[in-house]
């Protein structure tokens, strides 16, 4: 019994991971794709350094384990703030007593979005190589988390509805089902005004909310015992683990939504990193694989149409 519940709790352990928004492979799979979107100018410039900003993506999640204050940025309950805040100025600022308040218990989302972006520029216009892959990923990791709508909902697990599991049933098990079976066409846009921006799709996020907690609700209702392939009371708590068949059936509703979210995800963080690397003056550096500007731009490289890793001989 001892092997087992060490087992199990590595699947706790593991389970926490996959709760942080996405999971791992989703968001190095979506910075990716933010990247490789990025139009020929910027993402020569990243491309030596691509698989460094993709691990950077997850460096925000494994602060978890040792950054107290890191938690709070990586969600904001819109329910709880467009109830308690409603007659502050929109959008909220972090100077309010009032949304400061909120925002220690309630999260911190947009605020550590929009810090991540400022820190980027800084790290651009200061040609601080290290800091521009750092920034880079973790900008990329808070955009994605706020594309998954239950990073932005006091319910985010459905405990308050009967329905734990669903935040990694949603944002992990649903993704890693589909794989890198579809790709997307991304097209980043600079960003007129980065805080609008954000909480624009925060907010259209959010709007998925109820359709997603009633829909896995009902089909729970109907599931009964079936819905779990596994169960197991582990030091005074119940934990479940879902069916093949169940996870294979809220696919099926959700997918669609899943979907269009991973797309929105990479397009927007790829056009918070070319709006901030405009913001910075387009700075002609390149990145090389130990973190640091190299010395040299190689000639002709800004030519959309050269021969030097043009997306075209890719």
């Amino acid at each position: 019994m001892r092997v087992f519940d060490n087992l199990l709790l590595l699947f706790v352990a593991l389970g926490l991971l996959l709760t942080s928004a996405w999971g791992w492979y989703a968001h190095r799979l979506i910075t990716e794709r933010a990247l490789y979107g990025l139009p020929h100018s910027l993402f020569r410039l990243y491309k030596p350094v691509l698989p460094l900003v993709i691990d950077a993506s997850v460096s925000a999640d494994r602060r978890r384990f040792t950054d107290s204050a890191e938690a709070m940025r990586h969600f904001i309950d819109l329910d709880v703030f467009r109830q308690q805040a409603a007659a502050h100025p929109f959008p909220w600022q972090p100077d309010d007593s009032l949304v400061q308040s909120l925002s220690n218990n309630h999260g911190g989302l947009p605020w550590a979005i929009l810090a991540a972006y400022h820190k980027l520029v800084w790290a651009w216009r200061n040609q601080n190589a290290e800091y521009v892959i750092k920034m880079s990923g973790d900008l990329c990791h808070y955009v994605e988390d706020g594309h998954v709508p239950l990073h932005t909902h006091s319910n985010y697990d459905g405990q308050k509805t009967g329905q734990p599991g669903i935040h990694a049933l949603w944002e992990s098990r649903i993704p890693e089902r589909m794989g890198a079976r579809r790709t997307y066409e991304i097209i980043p846009k600079p960003v007129k005004n980065v805080e609008e921006f954000i909480w624009r799709f925060l907010l259209e996020a959010h709007q998925l909310c109820d359709t997603l907690l009633s829909e896995e609700e009902e089909q729970r209702r109907r599931a009964g015992t079936s819905a779990f392939g596994w169960s197991k009371n582990w030091r005074g708590q119940l934990i479940d683990g879902f069916s093949d068949s169940y996870i294979e059936a809220y696919q099926k509703i959700q997918a669609a939504i899943v979907q269009r979210q991973i797309q929105r995800s990479a397009e927007d963080a790829a056009s918070l990193l070319l709006t901030a690397w405009m913001e910075a003056g387009s700075p002609n550096v390149m990145l090389d694989e130990a973190g640091h500007v190299s010395d040299t731009v190689p000639p002709g490289a800004s030519q959309e149409k050269g021969t030097w890793i043009g997306r075209k001989e890719e």
